[in-house]
């Protein structure tokens, strides 16, 4: 696979990546910028190579995407594919100025075989908005899409999504759309509306508008589906979007930041690397979010946001741990009283982190509806050294144990930490006595290594600290 800017490299470069691997299949997608260390070019290539021992490459290259034909596409390229043998995952590759993205997946998810799903991107030319190129197996031209069907048993797939938004200004209604032309909030032309929100940034569209998608829903019960806005119409005071905007249905702007948008890059990654299912048996690890920040707790949109990463990503509510801080907690104690208890009923789970360092008592932990409680570093590095601290941990952990919620000891580093956590009932441990961080490929190895050696006592090390 190649991403580079839309005047790709020349004819002659395409017939030497081909002769250097002759059997590949070889994509190229021009893209909004290559990341290279640190920075980000906006003139280069990247190429990357992947090699399967076992599983199948099927590519399809369908001509003259369009929004009106998206759909037909859809459907075009599900009839190509689904009846490969072993079909698991379809990688797509679509022109990104002319396409409509939820047109084309309702033409081709119905017709693909069951549990295989699709993820991809769009193409595009930068921030310019105006040109997109794609290729198979030589130079890329517009309008095409292509669509690589991943088969075979062995191949295990996992997908990820998070976008890095935040909501902001009030929800409106659509009340005229055409498919992904959006020409009427409230009443009022669009793009109007979204440029009275956009202030100094409306003079830099249509590049800025990535930068401003719009959440929406067509009921208030329905899931958020982000649209990015791909162009703008001075004249009509229309806006076109990557996807299908529904009259009646809710729309509010979100924003972001490039910043937010690499740590979204970054999750969704994680999320990838978890969803992937396990061949042999064994249970996925649980994701744990550290930290919700104050000022997460202070934000209306906190709920809607979890919510929204639940229903896209599909992640059993129960695998997700989220931590907040005890100082976080104890701010403002009501308002986030009545969050906790707002995430706590979307079936998450909570943990409150750093305990001991904050302003709380012991007595709030009944009313906060936490899972875990993890005692700060610094009260596990001083056990040995006094009663006080040792009878400090002692109490936390009878009275969370009482309240039926688990205690985890931060920052054991030392074997007479561990015993004596372990004397005093502590769940979990975490720290340098088990391992130090590790690089990503060597986790998995370091996990399957604990699994054959016994520890000193049975206090469990959950995370690598």
């Amino acid at each position: 696979m190649s991403f580079g800017p839309e005047q790709a490299p020349p004819d002659n470069w395409f017939g030497e990546l081909a002769a250097h691997c002759p059997t590949a299949q070889h994509v190229y997608v021009s893209g909004g910028g290559q990341i290279i260390d640190g920075q980000v070019e906006d003139a280069i290539t990247v190429v990357t190579f992947l090699q399967f021992d076992r599983a199948t490459v099927h590519p399809v290259l369908l001509e003259g995407a369009t929004v009106d034909g998206s759909e037909q596409i859809g459907v075009e390229v599900a009839t190509r594919l689904r009846d490969i043998s072993g079909l698991r995952h379809v990688l797509l590759f679509a022109e990104g100025i002319t396409f409509n993205g939820s047109a084309f997946l309702s033409g081709l998810n119905p017709l693909l075989p069951e549990g295989v799903r699709v993820s991809g991107g769009m193409a595009s030319n930068g921030t310019a908005l105006s040109n997109s190129v794609i290729g198979l197996n030589g130079p890329p031209r517009t309008g095409r899409v292509v669509a690589v069907g991943l088969a075979g048993d062995s191949l295990i797939v996992g997908t990820g999504s998070v976008g890095g938004w935040d909501f902001f200004g009030p929800e409106r209604v659509v009340t005229r759309a055409d498919n992904t032309v959006l020409h009427e909030l409230d009443g009022e032309r669009a793009l109007d509306v979204y440029k009275r929100y956009l202030g100094s940034f409306a003079e830099e569209l249509p590049g800025s508008a990535l930068l401003f998608p719009l959440a929406v829903r067509a009921t208030r019960e329905s899931p958020v589906t982000v649209r990015t806005c791909l162009s703008v119409d001075e004249t009509d005071g229309t806006l076109r979007f990557a996807g299908d905007i529904p009259n009646g249905a809710m729309v509010r702007l979100m924003r972001t930041t490039p910043d937010k948008l690499a740590d979204g890059a970054a999750r969704a990654a994680l999320l990838a690397r978890t969803d992937a299912p396990r061949n042999d048996g064994q249970d996925s690890l649980t994701l744990c979010v550290s930290c919700i920040a104050a000022k997460q707790l202070d934000n209306d949109s906190l709920i809607d946001d979890v919510r929204t990463a639940l229903e896209t990503t599909g992640l059993d509510p129960a695998r997700l741990m989220l931590e907040i801080t005890e100082s976080d907690v104890m701010r403002e104690s009501d308002a986030a009283l009545a969050k906790l208890n707002a995430l706590k009923a979307l079936g998450v789970r909570l943990a409150i982190d750093d305990f001991g360092t904050g302003h709380s008592s012991l007595s709030h932990l009944q009313f906060f509806p936490v899972d875990e409680l993890k005692i700060d570093r610094s009260f596990i590095q001083r056990i040995e050294e006094g009663d006080r601290e040792a009878a400090f941990v002692r109490t936390i952990v009878s009275l969370a144990k009482s309240l039926s919620v688990e205690v985890v000891a931060e920052g054991i580093e030392e074997v007479g930490q561990q015993r004596f956590l372990h004397s005093v009932g502590c769940d979990i441990g975490q720290g340098y006595l088990y391992s130090r961080p590790l690089p990503s490929a060597e986790v998995e190895r370091f996990t399957e290594d604990a699994r054959h050696v016994r520890p000193l006592v049975p206090i469990v090390p959950r995370r690598l600290a």
